[in-house]
């Protein structure tokens, strides 16, 4: 998770959507690992829905990365 947060960190300050980009699919990286090793439904749940959040986020950079070339 410390990967994460740094890469979260950075894309504050350095405002590309490369980074931000990065950022989503390390935090769905993770999402994915914490449903796999979660003891309980709703904690699954709750990282489910982070899950879904990070999607529309890394297609919504990727759009805008995509517009900038």
């Amino acid at each position: 998770m410390g990967l994460v947060n740094l890469l979260f960190f950075l894309s504050a300050f350095l405002r590309r959507p490369g980074v931000t980009l990065a950022a989503c699919l390390a935090w769905i990286i993770y999402l994915v690992f914490a449903i796999r090793t979660a003891p309980s439904r709703a904690v699954r749940l709750v990282n489910g829905a982070c899950l879904v959040c990070a999607a529309v986020l890394c297609a919504v950079n990727l759009w805008a990365l995509l517009r900038l070339l």
